[in-house]
């Protein structure tokens, strides 16, 4: 049977953004359908609105919570989960599919990393947000940059 590998390193907690409570509504719905699946987490804490069963198996990659001390140090704890990440890359059966649920850089490589070694794999990558939202005020360079 197939094998579904969820990756959403780059959570943060709770379900709020768009991409996160796909994720949620996802694996919820794969689980209903009976699917094996294995999720990775960045932070613990997260997954909260994962509800429980059987064919699950949850990983956390680091066992603090992500505590908001401004974007430097945000970005130096993902930093960090992206290196303890490479312990977690294993092979799965062939007919997995591998589900990356973000476009942040830890999740992406991450999966590429799982694809890398699971070559009879399919890879599903979502990007729910095209272009960072007008409040960031990011520099046009960066935002064509960011979507290359």
């Amino acid at each position: 049977m197939v094998e579904i590998v969820n990756v959403g390193i780059c959570s943060s907690g709770k379900a709020t953004s768009g991409g996160e409570k796909c994720m949620v509504e996802l694996i919820n719905q794969f689980s209903r359908l009976g699917y094996k699946q294995e999720i990775y987490l960045g932070f613990e804490g997260e997954g909260r609105d994962i509800l429980p069963h059987s064919n699950l198996r949850l990983h956390v990659i680091e066992r603090r919570k992500l505590k908001n001390r401004g974007k430097f140090f945000t970005l130096l704890a993902y930093f960090n989960i992206f290196l303890k990440s490479f312990f977690y890359v294993k092979k799965f059966n062939s007919e997995s599919v591998i589900i990356s649920h973000s476009d942040a850089w830890p999740d992406v490589v991450f999966a590429a990393l799982l694809k890398r070694f699971n070559r009879e794999a399919q890879w599903i990558a979502f990007n729910h947000m095209l272009l960072p939202e007008s409040k960031y005020q990011t520099n046009p360079l960066l935002i064509r940059l960011y979507n290359y």
